[in-house]
C-alpha cells in the first residue's frame, strides 16, 4: 500500500537482463550513513517489479522467495515444483525436487522471474542460484559479497529516495490536505529522502492529523537527541522517527501494550511472524506481565494495530504463516534502546511462544518455515542463554521440523551447530549434548553419510 515507483532512483523491468540474476544492494553512501540499519527499499522495489511483470504477464512464472536461509530457498524451490504441476513425484524429499525445478527452469520455452528476496549468506545458496535462457532472477541482499556469488551477476545499488520521491511519497501515504502540506519539502529533506523514516513519518502524521511543519518541529527535536547515539548520518533520522512512532503507538488504547509487543516482535523474523505465536498464552502473559494478568486476544489485536497505525509494523491478514511483518532497522533500534533484563526477559517469551507454536501436530511447510525463520533469528539474539540450563525446547523442534520435512542437507548443518554450541554451553558429558549429537547422526544417516553417522554414534555410545 506505501509503494511508489522509483522513476529517478530505481531500475525497470526492462533493465532485467534474460539469463542474468540482478543484485540489489544498498549504495555505499546510504549503507555507511544509516550505521548498519538498512532501509533503501530494496525488498519493496522487488515487489514492484514481480507485481509489474505479472499484471503485464511479462512471465509464465513469478516465483517470489524469502530467502532466509538454505531450507527456505529448498522447500520454496520444492513448492513452486508442485505449482508449475511437475511433482514431486510419490515420496520425494524436497532436496531432489528443488534440484528439478532448477531443471524446468533452463528450458528455453519458458520465461520466468524469481525473486530471492534478503539473502544473508550467498553461500547458503551454493548450488541453488536459478539460471536459464528465458528467465531473470533477481536478488535482495545487504551483502556485498553475494553478487560475486551469484549466476552471472549484475550488480545493481540502491539509495534512498530522490527529494521529488520523497515528496511524491509523502503526499501518497500521509492523509494530508492542501494546507497540512506547507513545509513537506523541507520535512522530506530532513527525513534525508528515506524509506524507512519516511514511512514512520507518514504514518504518524496520518494518525494524529499533524501538519507537516508540526511534525518536522517534534522530529528536530527527537533527532537531535538521537545524533548523540548515532552522529549525523541517516541513522540518527531513523532513530527520531522510529522514537516518536513508538511513543505513539504506546499511548493508543490500550496504553502500554505496543511497546512490549514491539519489543517481543524485534525477538522473531521481519520477514513475516504467524499470528499463532503472537497470539500464543505465552507471549500475550509478556504483554501484561507487569499487571500479573493474561492479556487478552482483542488486547493483542488493538497492540499490533497501533503499532500497526504507527507505521512500525505491516498485517496481511490473509496469511498465516507471516502475519505480522517489520523492517529490520525497526527491530535494531527497539534493541538497541531495550535494556538489557527487559531484552532477556522478551527472549525468553519469545522462546516460549515459538515452542507453544511448534506444540501441534500437523502445521503447514509454509508455517514451519516461518517458525524455523524466527527461532532463527532468536538463537541470533539470544545465543547460549536458549541452552542454559538445558535446551529450550523451541530449538529442539526447529530441528526436528528440518527432519520431519525431509531436509536432510539443512537438518545436517543445524545439528553440527547445535553440537557444537551445547558442548560449549552445557559440556561434552550433559545428557542433552548427547542427545543432540545423537540426533547429528540420525540426520548424516538420513543424508547418505553413513560413514560420518556411524562415527558420531560410536562417540555418543562411548560417553
Amino acid at each position: 500500500a506505501s509503494y511508489v515507483a522509483r522513476q529517478e532512483t530505481g531500475l525497470g523491468l526492462a533493465s532485467l537482463a534474460a539469463a542474468t540474476t540482478t543484485v540489489l544492494v544498498p549504495a555505499k553512501e546510504a549503507a555507511q550513513s544509516q550505521d548498519g540499519l538498512g532501509g533503501t527499499g530494496k525488498t519493496c522495489l522487488a515487489a514492484g517489479l514481480a507485481h509489474e511483470c505479472h499484471d503485464i504477464r511479462a512471465a509464465h512464472l513469478v516465483l517470489w522467495v524469502t530467502a532466509t536461509g538454505r531450507d527456505a530457498v529448498i522447500t520454496s524451490y520444492a513448492q513452486a515444483l508442485r505449482d508449475v504441476g511437475e511433482g514431486p513425484y510419490q515420496g520425494e524429499r524436497p532436496e531432489p525436487a528443488a534440484e528439478r525445478f532448477l531443471d524446468w527452469l533452463k528450458r528455453p520455452d519458458v520465461a520466468w522471474l524469481v525473486v530471492l528476496d534478503g539473502v544473508a549468506d550467498p553461500a547458503a545458496i551454493d548450488g541453488l542460484w536459478p539460471a536459464g535462457p528465458a528467465g531473470r532472477a533477481l536478488v535482495t541482499t545487504a551483502n556485498p559479497d553475494t553478487a560475486a556469488a551469484a549466476h552471472n551477476p549484475r550488480a545493481a545499488e540502491l539509495g534512498v529516495f530522490s527529494p521529488r520521491e520523497a515528496l511524491n511519497y509523502l503526499f501518497a501515504n500521509a492523509s494530508l490536505d492542501v494546507g497540512e502540506r506547507a513545509g513537506a519539502f523541507d520535512l522530506a529533506t530532513e527525513l534525508g529522502c528515506s524509506p524507512v523514516a519516511l514511512r514512520l513519518a507518514a504514518a504518524c502524521q496520518t494518525a494524529t492529523e499533524l501538519e507537516c511543519s508540526q511534525y518536522h518541529t517534534y522530529f528536530a527535536e527527537r533527532r537531535q537527541a538521537a545524533s548523540r547515539a548515532f552522529g549525523a548520518g541517516l541513522a540518527a533520522t531513523v532513530a527520531a522517527a522510529w522514537s516518536l512512532s513508538r511513543d505513539l503507538a504506546d499511548q493508543l488504547a490500550p496504553p502500554g501494550l505496543a511497546s512490549r509487543a514491539l519489543a517481543l516482535i524485534s525477538m522473531l523474523s521481519p520477514d513475516g511472524i504467524p499470528y499463532r505465536v503472537l497470539s500464543s498464552e505465552p507471549a500475550r502473559a509478556y504483554l501484561t506481565e507487569p499487571a500479573g494478568v493474561l492479556a487478552e486476544e482483542t488486547q493483542l489485536r488493538a497492540a499490533l494495530g497501533n503499532l500497526r497505525r504507527a507505521g512500525l509494523i505491516t498485517i496481511d491478514e490473509q496469511s498465516p504463516a507471516r502475519t505480522v511483518l517489520v523492517h529490520q532497522s525497526v527491530q535494531a533500534l527497539t534493541s538497541k534502546y531495550q535494556p538489557a533484563a527487559e531484552s532477556r526477559q522478551a527472549a525468553r517469551a519469545a522462546a516460549d511462544a515459538l515452542a507453544d507454536a511448534w506444540s501441534d501436530q500437523e502445521i503447514a511447510p509454509s508455517i514451519a518455515q516461518a517458525l524455523r525463520d524466527s527461532t532463527s533469528r532468536l538463537q541470533q539474539i539470544a545465543g547460549a542463554a536458549l541452552l542454559s540450563p538445558e535446551c529450550h525446547p523451541a530449538v529442539l523442534q526447529a530441528g526436528r521440523s528440518l527432519d520431519a520435512g525431509g531436509l536432510a542437507g539443512p537438518a545436517v548443518a543445524y545439528w553440527g551447530a547445535m553440537a557444537t554450541a551445547t558442548q560449549q554451553a552445557l559440556g561434552p558429558g550433559h545428557p542433552q549434548t548427547l542427545a543432540v549429537r545423537d540426533l547429528l547422526g540420525a540426520a548424516c544417516q538420513t543424508a547418505g553419510r553413513p560413514d560420518q553417522a556411524v562415527g558420531i554414534y560410536e562417540s555418543v555410545l562411548a560417553e
